[in-house]
């Protein structure tokens, strides 16, 4: 500065909320392979979710080592040239999403491989305006190749596209091998104006609390709101406040308030806090067995209306039912998965409608129990069903040890007239007499 002269200041103050809602990278889908509250639809899938045995091309909440990068579940991999897919790459397709009131948008995914040999590859294609923009190799398998955890892939798109799309490819062979995707979202900066809100309140609930969101600019009228993705009942709304409820499926994350220009505004964080689920109204049904053997079978089910289900198997009644806020890890190898009481083994849980148990006792009688739950997050969240839960029971075959030669009887006078002398018989075991 020069001496003797007089200088002039001005002190400029802005709040924080407010330059969060310009600035802020907005999720604008996503797809996290949840039971609800993923945006990024439609999805399509070359092979539709199956999991046969040990086999996997589905939901899944744990898989090997791996377990969701984001939510409650991801896209779980394993042997796609066994029972849920083929030799070539299976693929999922996200449809097309306009992004044009955004601007700086960028494609992120997550991904995580176990144990990848030659021939086990991930690739992906991302369509701008419905042209490919090439395929991109993220995962080239070799020499029982690992991530060692979950990679995140992101892509710049460019502000002239309108419309994105995506393909994700997996090719795996081999029941060893592991894999999985997750969180696949657009983001970018909306080329809007938002309102701006002043304050939140509560900034932490369980599911079910009211929540209160005032503005201090613009028009919240007929607005609309996202927990981390999961859109909120509104009880109310007028130009400065929403009142909505935090909603099934929620999670801590931000919050992301739509005006009724529409215009979203982002406010980090609320937290979600342990408290259980709405309650299942409705539970599964139409209980069947398939494929009954003498050491496993598959039962089958029509699903209610929660979200999961776990499927108890014993071989007495099921006399105990699940704990609310308990996540019970199933194992279709029965006997090896979490018990909801002494020798009631929970065989599923997830959000399909059957499943195929072995390791069962020959001529056996076993008692099924299926209980419908909402809730997400883990040991936390689960709301169970548990009266009139379906039941059912079937056993398994009785004939099944292999059949023993008890006696050969040689009579060659068919041959010839004459008895032969001296006969003998010869048995083999491959070359060997």
């Amino acid at each position: 500065m020069t001496r003797k002269t007089t200088y002039f200041f001005i002190v400029l103050g802005f709040n924080f909320l407010v330059l969060n809602n310009f600035l802020a990278q907005l999720t604008i889908v996503k797809q996290s392979f949840e039971t609800s509250g993923d945006t990024w639809t439609p999805i399509s899938f070359s092979t539709p979710p199956c999991t046969n045995g040990a086999d996997t091309w589905d939901y899944n909440t744990s898989l090997s080592t791996i377990s969701p990068s984001d939510g409650a579940q991801f896209w779980g991999i394993r042997d796609l040239n066994g029972n849920c897919g083929g030799s070539g790459f299976e693929t999922i397709t996200l449809g097309n999403i306009d992004v044009s009131a955004y601007n700086s948008v960028t494609f992120k995914f997550d991904y995580n491989v176990i144990g990848y040999d030659n021939g086990d590859d991930f690739k992906y294609q991302l369509y701008y305006d419905n042209i490919g923009q090439g395929e991109v190799i993220v995962v080239n398998g070799s020499s029982n190749y690992s991530t060692g955890g979950w990679v995140t892939e992101i892509v710049n798109i460019p502000n002239s596209v309108t419309n994105v799309k995506v393909v994700l490819y997996a090719k795996q062979n081999g029941g060893s091998d592991y894999g999985g995707f997750d969180n696949v979202f657009l983001e970018g900066v909306s080329s809007c104006t938002p309102a701006t809100i002043s304050s939140v309140s509560p900034t932490s609930g369980a599911i079910g609390t009211t929540v209160t969101i005032t503005a201090s600019a613009g028009d919240l009228t007929g607005g609309s709101v996202l927990f981390n993705g999961v859109n909120a009942t509104i009880t109310s709304s007028n130009a400065t406040t929403i009142v909505c409820t935090v909603p099934s499926g929620a999670t801590t994350g931000d919050l992301t308030i739509t005006d009724n220009q529409p215009c979203n505004a982002i406010y980090s964080t609320f937290t979600v806090t342990c408290g259980a689920d709405v309650q299942p109204t409705t539970n599964a049904s139409n209980i069947s067995f398939g494929s009954v053997g003498c050491d496993s079978y598959t039962v089958n089910w029509t699903n209610g209306d929660g979200a999961n289900r776990i499927v108890v198997m014993s071989t007495s009644a099921i006399a105990n039912t699940p704990a609310n806020q308990t996540n019970y890890v199933a194992n279709s190898t029965f006997g090896s998965g979490a018990t909801i009481g002494a020798g009631e083994f929970v065989v599923y849980n997830g959000n399909g409608s059957s499943i195929n148990v072995t390791n069962l006792t020959v001529a056996t009688t076993y008692y099924i129990s299926i209980f419908e739950y909402n809730g997400t997050m883990t040991n936390c969240s689960e709301s169970y069903l548990t009266a009139g839960a379906l039941t059912g029971n079937q056993s398994t075959q009785m004939a099944c040890t292999d059949p023993v030669i008890e006696s050969i009887l040689v009579n060659s006078c068919g041959v010839s007239s004459n008895e032969g002398l001296d006969e003998y018989v010869v048995f083999k075991n491959g070359s060997s007499a």
